[in-house]
Order: C-alpha cells, then sequence, then structure tokens
C-alpha cells in the first residue's frame, strides 16, 4: 500500500467495538460523526464524537458545571500528529491531543479496504480488569485532496 491511497479527507460511517465474548456495541453511539485527514507530507488528524453533545449551560467552558465537563470529555477525541505506514498496517503518532490527552502515544492501525471504503481496526483494552475488544472504524473518502 502507498500513503497516496490514503491522502484526503475521510468521514467516519461506523464505529464498532466487538468486546471478546461480549455484545458488539458502537462506542460514540450508531450515529457517531468523525473525520480523518492524511497529508502527502505525511501529517493526520481525526476528530470523533457523539452526533449529539449537550452545550454548556450558558456556552462557556470556563462556567461549566462538573458534570457538564465529564459528558463533553466522554463524548469527544480529537488529535493530530504524523503517521508512517507498514505493510498493512498505519501508525499514528501523536503530536497534539484535545480529548483524551494521548500526547507522545503511538496508535497502530490495521488497514483493510471493503467497497472502496477504508477500514481500520485495533485491538483495544476496555476495562481495568484487562477485557479486549476489536475497534473497527470504515471511513469513506470525501476528497483526495
Amino acid at each position: 500500500m502507498k500513503s497516496t491511497d490514503l491522502v484526503g479527507t475521510w468521514r467516519l460511517v461506523t464505529w464498532e467495538a466487538h468486546p471478546e465474548g461480549g455484545v458488539l456495541t458502537h462506542p460514540f453511539g450508531p450515529d457517531a460523526v468523525g473525520y480523518i485527514i492524511y497529508t502527502a507530507d505525511g501529517f493526520v488528524s481525526a476528530t470523533l464524537m457523539r452526533p449529539i453533545r449537550q452545550a454548556f449551560r450558558d456556552g462557556t467552558m470556563h462556567s461549566a458545571t462538573a458534570g457538564e465537563k465529564i459528558a463533553a470529555i466522554g463524548s469527544y477525541i480529537a488529535y493530530a500528529g504524523t503517521y508512517s505506514l507498514q505493510p498493512g498496517k498505519v501508525t499514528h503518532h501523536l503530536l497534539a491531543s484535545l480529548l483524551p490527552n494521548w500526547v507522545g502515544s503511538d496508535l497502530e492501525r490495521y488497514i483493510g479496504w471493503t467497497d472502496g471504503r477504508l477500514v481500520l481496526t485495533s485491538p483495544v483494552m476496555t476495562s481495568p480488569d484487562g477485557t479486549m475488544a476489536t475497534q473497527r472504524l470504515v471511513w469513506e473518502r470525501v476528497n483526495s485532496a
């Protein structure tokens, strides 16, 4: 696979989690919203969120209640950095991360293709007891520039 296969803007179609021995879930709901952008010079940025997010009471984060802030954190992911390709895999090297704080982390994703859509999968720990799940994010190309 060439990096040019990834270059462009992709819209999230579906985000699923398949826990070991568990039931399929959708981390931000079945209609999660997201975009991932890969540039030709090796940069990646991604945002994922619940489709309906409660607004802060007065519109500012600074005067939001603790509950409002916790709800916001649990419904939004945003990061940016560089990426590198290996056979069948892309690694996102995070340089900036809004929520959660993953700065300095590497996120490895296995790459697949289904009907022209980009499919990124990865194993993730879903609870403190070590339960694992496979996350599957399907992306549809918006543009290639």
